[in-house]
């Protein structure tokens, strides 16, 4: 991720990439980074915006077994970083998830996002059954990001990796199918 407009610019040009410049700024999209330091969790108070531990939780909650808990996110921290608007301004978002799954599981029983709204709401750290994530705390940094193009994408997102004057079907020029584009 860049923080700045001119670091993205900076990038492009360590990378010798000046003729893709003008797509590659096109392509640039706001992003908000979160930044994660290992932390003992009880330095953090309750609510905070937090990847592993314990959740916070509002009483009564029902936890959605057999997922475990992966992170939650204090959505008015967040908001500081979003200047489109795009985001809830207040609450708090949970995410659990199946962690015995196999990465990046689409079984719509393997995830959980859980969004409670007044996150002013009493909280309780409620400890899960199972095996814990190190409690990590999240700080978030607005910048910018660029989407990862594979080579077959080029004209989905209007842009060649080819220099003017290339032929595209010249084995010299190609690349294998799995390649991608990403500063």
């Amino acid at each position: 991720m860049f923080k700045t407009t001119e670091e993205l610019r900076s990038g492009i040009r360590a990378f010798k990439l000046e003729r893709l410049e003008a797509d590659i700024m096109r392509l640039a999209r706001p992003a908000i980074d979160m930044i994660h330091t290992r932390v003992a969790e009880a330095v953090l108070p309750l609510g905070a915006s937090k990847f592993g531990g314990s959740p916070d939780l509002p009483p009564g909650f029902q936890w959605p077994h057999p997922l475990s808990f992966m992170g939650q996110f204090k959505l008015s921290e967040l908001a500081r970083h979003d200047p489109a608007g795009l985001l809830p301004t207040q609450g708090l978002l949970y995410f659990f998830y199946e962690a015995s799954a196999a990465l990046w599981t689409q079984d719509p029983g393997g995830w959980k996002l859980v969004y409670v709204a007044d996150e002013h709401t009493p909280l309780v750290r409620t400890p899960a059954a199972g095996r814990l994530l190190p409690a990590h705390r999240i700080e978030y940094a607005f910048g910018y990001t660029l989407p990862i193009i594979f080579w077959s994408e080029q004209a989905d997102f209007g842009i060649s990796f080819l220099y003017p004057g290339e032929d595209e079907t010249d084995p010299a020029n190609q690349i294998e199918h799995d390649a991608y584009f990403n500063l």
